[in-house]
């Protein structure tokens, strides 16, 4: 699905702010981790950033949800992401 360049997406951040993203700066993100498991993020790139892999964590999301998300924005970038 393409998405108007106008617009947001609204989300808490672990901080407890709110903050809205354009669309075009978001990043879905799963992470997984041999001791924790796998964990969803929403992600947004910088300004000047291009490489979705460079973007900074949003808020952590389940796996249902950005799942939903991916569905309705076909056209964000997906980036997985690991550690130990």
């Amino acid at each position: 699905m393409n998405t108007s360049a106008g617009e947001f997406l609204t989300f808490k951040t672990p901080g407890g702010y709110t903050r809205s993203v354009p669309v075009d700066r978001l990043v879905f993100n799963e992470h997984s981790c041999s001791q924790s498991g796998t964990s969803y993020y929403f992600k947004e790139m910088g300004e000047l950033e291009n490489d979705p892999y460079n973007s900074t964590r949003l808020s952590q999301t389940t796996a249902e949800e950005l799942n939903r998300y991916k569905k309705l924005y076909s056209s964000v970038p997906v980036t997985f992401t690991s550690s130990d």
